[in-house]
């Protein structure tokens, strides 16, 4: 049994959340002096994007109570308005929560409270009367800025309404059987023999204290991750050949600080990165870095000063159809169970490798399947085993199994490193077995090299040490900016030269370098956009003059939007995850809500719009991912952004709902 769900899916879609707020504006403010007054039984029908739910409703002086069913598990949400205390009352566990009425929690899951909040920003208009089943109604119409926003019938003889509407999306809500009469306090009351669960906060803050931290030095290999506190470090051995991305979370309230180093044969090198010093504020920061191919680094070293984090460190792996397909990656659980699904090309051979690794406990407890669908409703086979650390299991199917998904689940308590490797067809892939490095062939340098980079990726290039270089970049995007380091050698045992640029695009620069430097490597590295590299070493004396810059003439005709609107919706507040579709969008005065849809995962939702939104000024509360399903809220002065997400099969479904006034 889960515990009650931090927003219920539905209830906070802008429409109804308005209506609703209505409902209870004209319960508890229109009537005043009668407010808490009042006891009477109804059903609560409520339309909402063309499907109706019934539930009922008791009202009692200062008590409130409705039932409702939540993912399946029947629940009665008792509501004090006096005490200002909301206890949720879950019978299947014979458990009650108790929560404050204005907290977030109670707000994004019981309608009444969370726009009985905002009521004071409406102003109302009388527009005549009606008969609704027999009844004299006022019609009261609610606006805000001379714009008509809502319609509630109030019954006269009840001094409540008994209907609402948003002529904008046609969502309804209507007290329909009332009954006047007084009600038994016993339905306001928690069941005997019902114990107080605690607060799910307070849990989840309590077994995170809980948790096993690196306070020393501990060695790996990649794909690996560890929690680290203050004074600790992970050692991860990484593949030479191949850029290494490193992702980093905050896993307290205070300021983490912490640094990365590169090592190659056991010394030290100086990273050719972006950064390589830290600091997050805020529980559930996150961040990353990429260690290009071209520093060769064969250990990724991650050493915390202050605070407490939670470091990845994985190799970007190829996703060439000419090349083997190799997904790596490391499932953690920490306080709770954790699972992963990876996308199967049904044409290749399937070799799959789970290895025990867990940070929590001596073993894994796992579940694999296989599926024909990426629904999960196909199952070809699944295991259940455990698994001692350091030991692994393996599978090998062909391609006449027509594998289309692999869904990997870990108990809580256990860790796992997956190597997935899908060979080209009529190739076999060793997951066991790495080239030797030491014998890998070095590349021979070119005369003259041509080649295109793109952020966040870099490349090192063999020179011929004694001729004269001459370089050339020139924009590709429109706003690019590079480092191109010129050492003696590839083990960049002396720096020559470094040349640092900002483009626009098809502007270019040159740099030329004579042969009695003797430059033996270039180290090219991006750091925003895309451009072009030439590296000519066929004789010429001097740099080549760059091409012309050529401005780009704008032929199209003016727009009403800005130039960001593809990349940015609800007024350009929220940023469209990369690849998404926007299959709804809806602003109202008293709030938005849109609709996405991306092939990704919870966990890279929720680090993406956390990281996005916290650029913005907005400050992190809630953020969770369980199993296929994400939960973002974040809080910005008086506004609130709510964020959910679910995956089923490779896409997800992310409705993003913005409550209160935002500037």
């Amino acid at each position: 049994m889960k515990s009650f769900r931090t927003a219920t899916t539905g209830m906070y879609r802008p429409g109804f959340l308005l209506l609703v707020q209505l409902l209870v504006v004209a319960i508890f403010g229109i009537i005043d002096g009668n407010a808490f007054a009042a006891s009477f039984s109804a059903d609560f029908v409520k339309t909402d994007n063309g499907k109706t739910q019934t539930s009922p409703f008791f009202l009692l002086d200062d008590h409130y109570r409705f039932d409702t069913v939540d993912d399946g598990h029947k629940l009665a949400i008792l509501v004090n308005r006096k005490s200002g205390k909301t206890r949720i009352v879950i019978y299947e566990s014979k458990e009650y929560l108790e929560i404050e009425n204005n907290g977030f929690q109670s707000i994004m899951n019981n309608p009444f409270e969370g726009y009985y909040m905002m009521r004071q920003k409406f102003e109302t208009r009388m527009a005549g009367r009606e008969t609704i089943d027999g009844i004299d109604c006022d019609k009261i119409v609610f606006t805000e800025d001379g714009k008509d926003l809502m319609t509630a019938w109030v019954a006269k003889s009840y001094a409540f309404p008994i209907r609402i509407e948003n002529p904008a999306t046609s969502d309804r809500v209507d007290l329909k059987n009332i009954r006047k009469e007084r009600i038994d306090k016993a339905k306001f009351q928690v069941p005997a023999g019902y114990t107080e669960k605690e607060d799910p906060a307070k849990k989840r803050a309590r077994e995170e204290a809980a948790l096993a931290y690196v306070t020393t030095s501990v060695k790996g290999t990649a794909p690996w991750k560890r929690r680290i506190g203050p004074s600790g470090e992970m050692r991860v051995a990484v593949d030479p050949e191949k850029s290494v991305r490193i992702k980093f979370e905050n896993f307290t309230q205070d300021e983490a600080v912490f640094s990365i180093k590169g090592f190659r044969a056991g010394r030290p090198i100086t990273l050719d990165s972006q950064r390589t010093t830290f600091s997050l504020k805020g529980k559930g920061r996150s961040d990353d870095c990429l260690v290009g191919v071209q520093n060769q680094a064969e250990e990724i070293v991650v050493v915390v000063e202050k605070g407490k984090i939670l470091a990845e460190v994985l190799a970007r792996e190829s996703n060439s159809p000419w090349e083997t397909r190799r997904k790596t990656f490391f499932i953690d659980t920490g306080i709770r169970s954790s699972g992963a699904g990876i996308n199967i090309d049904p044409k290749r051979q399937v070799q799959l490798n789970i290895t025990s690794d867990s940070q929590d406990g001596s073993e894994s407890k796992i579940k694999v399947s296989f599926y024909k669908d990426e629904n999960r409703k196909d199952k070809i086979t699944d295991a259940d085993f455990v698994l001692i650390n350091g030991k692994s299991r393996s599978w090998d199917y062909p391609p006449e199994n027509d594998i289309r998904l692999v869904y990997i689940n870990v108990t809580k308590g256990g860790g796992v490193q997956v190597i997935l490797e899908q060979p080209v067809p009529g190739k076999k892939a060793a997951i066991e077995k790495k080239p030797p490095i030491q014998k890998a062939p070095q590349p021979k340098p070119k005369i003259i090299d041509k080649f295109t980079v793109t952020h966040p990726s870099g490349t090192g290039k063999p020179l011929t040490p004694g001729k004269d270089l001459a370089i050339t970049v020139t924009g590709v995007s429109d706003d690019t900016a590079g480092t191109i380091n010129l050492y003696t050698d590839r083990k960049k045992s002396k720096k020559i030269d470094t040349f640092t640029f900002k483009l626009k695009k098809s502007q270019a620069e040159s740099l030329f370098v004579p042969g009695n430097k003797q430059v033996g490597w270039a180290s090219v590295w991006v750091h925003k956009g895309s451009f072009k590299v030439e590296l000519d070493q066929s004789g010429l004396k001097k740099p080549p003059p760059a091409p012309e810059t050529k401005k780009p003439i704008n032929t199209s005709a003016p727009k009403d939007e800005p130039s960001a609107s593809n990349d940015t919706v609800l007024k350009g507040l929220i940023p469209v995850y990369k690849g998404a579709k926007i299959m709804k969008e809806l602003t109202t005065s008293a709030g938005s809500k849109v609709v996405l849809e991306v092939a990704a995962g919870p966990e890279e939702i929720v680090n993406f719009y956390k990281q996005a939104m916290t650029a913005k000024g907005w400050q992190p509360g809630i953020a969770m991912v369980k199993g296929t399903k994400g939960m973002l809220q974040l809080q910005k002065g008086v506004g609130t952004i709510v964020l959910r997400s679910k995956m089923k099969g490779q896409m997800s479904t992310i409705t993003i709902a913005v409550i209160g006034a935002v500037k």
